[in-house]
């Protein structure tokens, strides 16, 4: 496995979603990434890469200033489960306890128990995700399969609900359902579900997400959808609950943004990137539907009296919608509408630079995040927003300064600290970096990429054991992480630590092994310290997991021959002759070999073939100077 810290780069009009690499340690890459081709210098030299243009070592290229564009509104920083939410761990095991996995043989979707009826169980789902053709299975939380036909299969007409029953004498907790008419722009809400499986991860995992509220309309629109939310959601969480802080579900997850222009993800070429529109069903909708249309659902909850409708909100809701399909420009239309009959609205300028950013339109964007910070001063995702453009345009001093707003205005901006460490490393204020960095370990405990990141500003600034303790750290966390043993293994290797470097390496096939890199580094080291015979071994352990790897001959090869094993070097170079017969430097190298050998005609011959080669190439000098020298091995 390869550590590797991914930024997305590209045209603004490529919606993006800022990826990090605590992300892609901790959850599965749904996204299609895209590697920065950034300028970075390159120290000294034997550095470890940590990604391909960044290396921790004592060579550290560091990568130029992260051009990022900019994450699409509504979506403000993305949050585990785990990490900065209140109450999030009593609201994740509550939401995971009565969230169920629906899937058939192609697909697979989310849903919420609902209802237990002596052995009989409901499930609300969205219809969308029983869309495909019957049998169905619902996994529930303990991993048991129930089937359902399409006779168990109830789509609700008019809104994108449907229901599932299925039987078991099982015990299983419902969710307590609330009235989401208490809902407003700025409430924090949760969104479980499992989203789909990747080549990496086989089977879908249960995942909640935190976000807020951005809109709650009470205008009718299209198939029921009228709150929109932040939380980052991913295909497959479709029909999952969305829930307030008390773990009380006030909705129906349907709708995640799917920006079509993007390419499908090269893991899982079924999944395209998410922007960040999220739209859900009000649970109130589905009651409704439901008593109209005679549905055996038995679920009280007090509804709240019905609020006035919102130009606000129901400008955000409409535009949302029109986004969902792709439609940007009717989404700027929609919100423009709106901000006619509210012009001081700042949530509606935020909204409409995130929908000029769509489509590329980057001065219109910038004047709407300007106006936003002038109608709301304390905007914090404007400040981001702007901070990533300025970034991108390599306004560095107005990036970190609209940054650092952002982080002022929440000191838990993962991302914000994230992009503004960033620009510190491009600036080579080391300091600034780790203290940013550190501010992100304090908000994300486990974030790999802060620990990897500040261990290369450590070993820049000479600090090897604060670069070294980082890995350990990291490896306290994983046992299992071939990275950080890595990365700590060259930092122990220069640091003069040798026997703690091959102990690395040795834990890491113990881990795996299978892993090439590992043999091949630890085997360099062997021989460093002139254990030969054994760097000989590790080289030929790894010949066996990769007979066609043409190093480990190579460098056994160069080891035989300083212990004048010369039949056995003769072996290895003929080997690589069979993998690469035109090589010319393996027939000089036989050549040689075979002359310490005694074996003159055999080196003669190679010399020839060299010769030959030579010739082919259209060199004439080399081919007159090696067949002089075939010619004297024989005298």
């Amino acid at each position: 496995m390869t550590l590797r810290i991914f930024f997305l780069t590209g045209p603004i009009h490529s919606f993006f979603i800022l990826t990090f690499t605590y992300l892609i340690l901790l959850r599965p890459a749904f996204a299609q990434q895209h590697l920065q081709q950034g300028v970075s210098t390159d120290i000294r030299q034997n550095a470890v890469k940590v990604a391909p243009s960044v290396k921790v070592g004592p060579g550290v290229a560091l990568p130029a200033p992260l051009q990022s564009d900019i994450k699409p509104y509504p979506s403000p920083q993305t949050s585990l489960v785990t990490n900065t939410i209140v109450n999030s761990e009593g609201v994740s095991q509550k939401a995971k306890a009565v969230t169920v996995l629906i899937r058939n043989i192609s697909e697979s979707g989310s849903g919420i128990l609902i209802q237990h009826q002596g052995q009989v169980y409901t499930v609300l789902t969205a219809a969308h995700v029983v869309k495909a053709a019957p049998p169905f299975n619902i996994i529930t939380p303990d991993g048991q399969s129930h089937d359902v036909s399409s006779a168990d299969i109830k789509v609700v007409p008019g809104v994108d609900l449907a229901i599932i029953q299925f039987q078991s004498n099982k015990n299983y907790p419902v969710a307590t359902v609330s009235s989401s008419q208490a809902l407003s722009e700025g409430n924090i809400v949760f969104v479980a579900g499992f989203p789909l499986s990747t080549a990496a991860i086989t089977q879908p995992v249960y995942n909640i997400t935190e976000g807020k509220v951005t809109a709650y309309s009470n205008k009718p629109f299209a198939d029921g959808y009228s709150i929109v939310y932040s939380n980052n959601t991913l295909p497959g969480m479709s029909g999952g609950g969305v829930f307030n802080q008390n773990a009380q579900l006030v909705g129906i997850h349907g709708r995640g943004d799917v920006d079509t222009k993007l390419e499908s993800s090269s893991i899982n070429s079924g999944i395209r990137i998410k922007t960040g529109f999220n739209l859900g069903i009000p649970i109130e909708t589905f009651l409704r539907r439901a008593k109209e249309l005679g549905l055996p659902i038995n679920i009280t909850i007090i509804l709240s009296p019905t609020k006035p409708s919102n130009i606000e909100d129901d400008g955000v809701v409409a535009a949302a919608l029109k986004a969902q399909q792709g439609n940007y420009n009717e989404a700027i239309a929609e919100i423009s509408r709106a901000i006619q009959q509210s012009p001081k609205s700042a949530r509606l300028f935020l909204a409409r630079a995130n929908y000029y950013a769509a489509l590329g339109q980057v001065s219109a964007a910038l004047q709407d995040l300007d106006q936003t910070i002038l109608l709301n001063p304390n905007s914090e995702l404007a400040y981001f927003m702007r901070g990533n453009y300025r970034s991108t345009n390599r306004d560095t001093v107005g990036a970190i300064s609209d940054l650092s707003q952002a982080i002022k205005l929440n000191p838990q901006n993962l991302q914000a600290y994230t992009l503004r460490a960033t620009l510190y490393v491009g600036q080579s204020d080391n300091n600034a970096a780790i203290a940013d960095y550190t501010n992100m370990i304090r908000i994300d405990p486990k974030n790999a990429l802060a620990y990897n990141m500040r261990a290369a500003m450590y070993w820049q600034q000479g600090n090897q054991k604060g670069a070294i303790s980082d890995m350990t750290q990291l490896i306290a966390f994983n046992s299992a992480d071939l990275q950080a043993y890595d990365n700590r293994a060259h930092f122990r290797k220069y640091s003069g630590d040798i026997p703690g470097a091959i102990a690395d390496y040795t834990t890491m096939l113990k881990i795996n092994p299978r892993h090439l890199v590992a043999y091949e580094k630890r085997a360099s080291l062997k021989a460093e310290v002139n254990d030969i015979s054994g760097a000989i071994m590790d080289y030929g352990d790894m010949i066996k997991e990769s007979p066609q790897n043409t190093t480990g001959y190579m460098e056994r090869a160069s080891l035989y021959l300083k212990l004048k094993q010369f039949n056995a070097a003769i072996l290895d170079y003929s080997k690589l002759i069979e993998l690469q017969p035109f090589q010319l430097a393996w027939y000089s190298m036989r050549g040689s070999a075979r002359e310490s050998a005694g074996d003159k005609n055999g080196a003669s011959a190679d010399f020839k073939k060299v010769a030959e080669l030579s010739l082919q190439k259209g060199d004439r000098a080399e081919y007159e100077s090696w067949m002089e020298r075939a010619k004297a091995v024989t005298k």
